[in-house]
């Protein structure tokens, strides 16, 4: 079965089959899976979402178009980078798999003075009643990170988390118009973070794009540093393309 995206499931599925899709892509592309994911279902597949928590502050919800499930990691929300960790995960079903969801769920319930209280849901399937067929074994030391991304999001509020949304993406809209002015000038972008002492390290270092463009010198900070006219012309040509593409 072909879908609108090229994928193609198999003719014959196990009941068990299940789907993965990244949301947004690797690339940065957003795609509508709901035809995808209408497909699966048909074949009686379940899809999941890798999906960007923060993204969803703009984007559809993965439940909306057909998701199951929803998975992905919570650092985007106040966690610091700590060269790529500590983090804590986020998991999402539909309500018809929320049994069958690792870990302790936790819900929203009334202490006996009528107070709002928070307390262990579905306990039927905790340890101390169901033994070692518990699904709820499976707790880690994440417990931290969660609580930060918690009052991150409660501190930003939703406008606060759209706007970071809206920066994250513009930051991104910039890092491609600036590989395209280059491509389009005959340049072959070399793209990694910046570190030591220069302009935008510490920025860099906590993952927000920083292009930094070119201006035709060689061998910088070396005993023979130089300026070609070449590439004083090629570097020209980056920023009218720059320009151009923003004007468009």
């Amino acid at each position: 079965m072909e879908t609108n995206f090229g994928y193609s499931l198999p003719k014959a599925m196990h009941p068990e089959f299940g789907a993965i899709v990244q949301y947004p892509a690797a690339n940065g592309a957003v795609r509508d899976y709901a035809d995808f994911t209408a497909a699966a279902h048909a074949k009686g597949a379940l899809v999941t979402a890798v999906a960007d928590l923060l993204a969803l502050a703009l984007l559809k919800a993965p439940g909306e178009w057909g998701a199951d499930i929803a998975v992905g990691s919570t650092q985007r929300l106040g966690t610091p980078m700590g060269l790529g960790g500590p983090s804590a995960g986020y998991m999402t079903t539909r309500e018809a798999f929320k049994r069958n969801m690792p870990g302790r769920i936790i819900g929203v319930s009334v202490d006996r003075l009528g107070n709002r209280a928070l307390r262990m849901a579905l306990q039927m399937r905790e340890q101390h009643i169901k033994r070692e067929r518990a699904t709820s074994n499976i707790c880690t030391a994440s417990a931290l990170m969660a609580s930060m991304v918690g009052f991150y999001c409660v501190y930003n509020g939703p406008e606060g988390l759209k706007r970071a949304a809206d920066t994250a993406h513009l930051a991104a809209a910039t890092v491609a118009k600036a590989l395209e002015a280059m491509e389009r000038a005959g340049v072959k972008p070399l793209v990694r973070p910046i570190r030591g002492g220069t302009d935008g390290a510490r920025l860099s270092f906590m993952g927000l794009p920083c292009p930094n463009l070119f201006t035709g010198g060689m061998n910088f900070h070396g005993k023979f540093e130089y300026c070609s006219l070449t590439t004083m012309r090629k570097a020209q040509q980056v920023i009218l393309n720059l320009a151009q593409l923003w004007a468009e």
